[in-house]
């Protein structure tokens, strides 16, 4: 054999033998650096050497990972995470840090935390449930995201929760039995004794629940028209009480919805028939220009939520459009918008007081 191939050989050789000690030296360092390391290749074979673990080893490892919780770099949040789900030790301490996860600054890693409690599944329940009373934000939907996708597993902590008039977190849960659908039925009579509850919020949760699972009862309408006019409302959030209300009675007691039956329902004398109207066209996508006529006529509306409605709508199909009606329209639009700041409608002037500015 030639001295070239003899060379050729020997490199081969050195270069598996270093590739076998470099794998060595790797798992005799500590699995735990290795699990949340910046190195993918490095981080693959620690995640690699998990089911080979014996249970006890899992659970140390685990705790271990834990501390990272209030690391400030994200990336070994995430990879602490990530081997948490890979470990699968739903101990009380990986769950508080999953759930706190959900409302971390950044965004890979909330995702991390929703799967790592997803993949917990039903160990994960007990905590789930408790963040429906204490967290509000990111972090209670990313609770109420997971326990709506198990079905009906969850159902009975979170009729227990409803049971007890006390209980924090009851408007989510019965949020979250909305979301769950069929395997929810059951819980339909504890429902419908909550559209009685004293809180206007549990009602229209307890009400919405009730019509996604098809046992709304009938007549409820006027009992939620009677709730829309005290409710809240909001340009920024569409989860406001006042615009969910609207789309709640849209489903359970439709109104015609031509442009001339909304132009009607904005001249009758029950304020939550105006204000529905005025929501719709509000909503409209593209917005209609045929409703610039009887929005302008809405502006003067003695409900200021009416007159708010009306002005964003026109907003949103431009009030440039309105020119030609400029003498009456441009009084009517600066009066509703004073009316709307004083009222302090959340977001309203975000939307409409850029657009008043370009006004001459």
């Amino acid at each position: 054999m030639s001295e070239k191939k003899w060379m050729v050989r020997i490199g081969l050789v050195v270069i598996l033998a270093g590739a076998g000690l470099f794998q060595f030296h790797l798992k005799r360092r500590p699995l735990v650096p290795r699990l949340i390391s910046f190195n993918n290749d490095t981080r693959t074979m620690a995640l690699s050497e998990i089911p080979k673990l014996p249970p006890g080893k899992r659970a140390e490892i685990a705790l271990a990972l834990v501390q990272f919780q209030n690391n400030p770099d994200a990336r070994i949040r995430k990879n602490a995470l990530y081997s948490l789900r890979q470990l699968g030790e739903p101990k009380p301490e990986v769950l508080d840090f999953c759930v706190r996860a959900l409302s971390d600054s950044d965004p890979s890693v909330r995702g991390e935390a929703l799967t790592a409690l997803a993949r917990f599944g039903d160990a994960a329940i007990p905590s789930l449930v408790a963040v429906l009373g204490t967290a509000n934000g990111e972090t209670l939907e990313g609770a109420m995201r997971i326990l709506g996708g198990m079905e009906g597993r969850c159902v009975p902590a979170l009729t227990a929760l409803l049971k007890d008039p006390f209980a924090k977190g009851r408007g989510p849960a019965v949020r979250v039995l909305g979301r769950i659908g069929k395997p929810a039925k059951g819980t339909a009579p504890l429902l419908k004794g909550l559209l009685a509850s004293g809180d206007p919020d549990l009602r229209l949760d307890a009400a919405e629940a009730l019509q996604g699972l098809n046992m709304l009862p009938k007549g409820s309408a006027a009992a939620l028209t009677a709730d829309l006019l005290g409710a809240r409302d909001s340009y920024k959030d569409g989860n406001a009480p006042r615009p969910r209300l609207a789309r709640l009675l849209e489903k359970i007691d439709p109104r015609r919805r031509t442009l001339v039956d909304l132009g009607f329902d904005l001249k009758q004398k029950n304020a939550a028939i105006r204000y529905r109207a005025a929501y719709v066209i509000s909503e409209m996508n593209p917005p209609n220009l045929g409703a610039l006529e009887i929005l302008v006529d809405s502006l003067e509306d003695p409900d200021v939520n009416v007159a708010a409605r009306s002005l964003v709508a026109l907003t949103r199909i431009g009030l440039d459009k309105t020119e030609r009606l400029r003498r009456v329209a441009y009084p009517r639009m600066r009066s509703a918008a004073r009316r709307a700041q004083a009222a302090k409608i959340d977001g309203f002037d975000d939307i409409v007081q850029p657009a008043l500015k370009n006004l001459n």
